[in-house]
């Protein structure tokens, strides 16, 4: 058996190089996803990972959002 909670959820982001100077923690985050179309998401971000990859030029960040109603 898996438990997960379900009132935050974690959403794992591919972040371009080039917008590093404007990734931080605690930054406000809005995601779209193709489940809900035309509800956004609210959360923040709340770690970041700094080893860029090689093979896409990204870098991890974590963001956590607020999901109370389960969705």
């Amino acid at each position: 058996m898996v438990l997960v909670r379900m009132d935050r959820l974690r959403a794992r982001l591919a972040v371009p190089e080039r917008w590093a100077g404007w990734v931080r923690d605690g930054a406000p985050v809005d995601l779209q996803v193709e489940a809900f179309p035309g509800e956004t998401f609210h959360g923040k971000v709340s770690r970041i990972n700094p080893s860029v990859s090689q093979d896409s030029r990204t870098f991890e960040a974590e963001a956590l959002l607020v999901n109370l109603d389960g969705a």
